[in-house]
């Protein structure tokens, strides 16, 4: 089964029991965008993707699901 990064995004803010109004305060961005952000209609900028890592308590790699050898 294959889990894009927006995939994991929502799936780690469930986890935490966060909304995207909670993230998106976290992260300094509008709900709207991190709702297109999970759901694939808007691409995702190392920037921001270090700022939802940072917000979520996991590593950048551990978000986009980079495997390390």
């Amino acid at each position: 089964m294959t889990c894009n990064f927006g995939e994991r995004i929502h799936n780690l803010r469930l986890d935490r029991g966060m909304s995207l109004k909670e993230l998106g305060e976290k992260v300094g961005c509008a709900e709207s965008m991190l709702f297109h952000i999970e759901r694939g209609t808007r691409k995702l900028t190392v920037d921001r993707a270090i700022k939802i890592a940072d917000a979520l308590g996991v590593k950048v790699v551990d978000l986009l699901g980079i495997r390390g050898e």
